[in-house]
């Protein structure tokens, strides 16, 4: 299975709440980005998660939906860093982009994540999941995406939400 998007946690000091950046990788556009709880189940068992009642990983979106509310409270989308111009990648992104022996893959994302488009998610686990983040990889890899786009508590991303702007003020004029 091929990633679509490398994880990087970060710690909180709340209970359940964790900073993940989402960079999209080369399989697929240079301005991808997930913001779902669905994304956050599917990811969790890609990076070897055990989560209470869930059987593999969600392949529809009822699985994704009965998942995602027993497990994941909310995500939001604090920053989108880094949109590349006309979705295209930089030149030498095949020449930066594989981790080089010496440096710790954290420390690569760590440096990729300041030329390359990357989300900043803020996600709010449930008490069901809590035990499964402890044994969660530093970064990882997955090839989640958003299984339920339609999910109620999902927050328009900054870009949307200047689109919905854009279509009120026209559709108003």
């Amino acid at each position: 299975m091929t990633d679509t998007y490398v994880v990087s946690r970060a710690t909180d000091s709340r209970p359940g709440v964790e900073i993940w950046r989402v960079r999209n990788t080369t399989a697929g556009g240079a301005n991808d980005y997930v913001c779902t709880r669905s994304f956050a189940v599917a990811a969790l068992l890609d990076a070897g998660a055990s989560l209470p009642g869930v059987e593999g990983r969600p392949s529809s979106e009822a699985e994704a939906r009965a998942a995602a509310e027993a497990h994941v409270e909310h995500v939001a989308m604090v920053a989108r860093c880094n949109v590349q111009p006309g979705d295209a990648w930089p030149e030498d992104t095949d020449a930066v982009i594989d981790c080089p022996p010496g440096r710790t893959q954290r420390e690569h994302e760590d440096l990729l994540a300041k030329r390359f488009h990357h989300v900043i998610l803020e996600l709010h686990f449930a008490p069901s999941a809590h035990a499964a983040l402890g044994d969660l990889p530093e970064s990882f890899g997955t090839a989640a995406f958003d299984f339920w786009w339609g999910d109620p508590t999902r927050e328009p991303a900054p870009a949307e939400t200047k689109a919905q702007e854009l279509t009120s003020y026209l559709e108003g004029a």
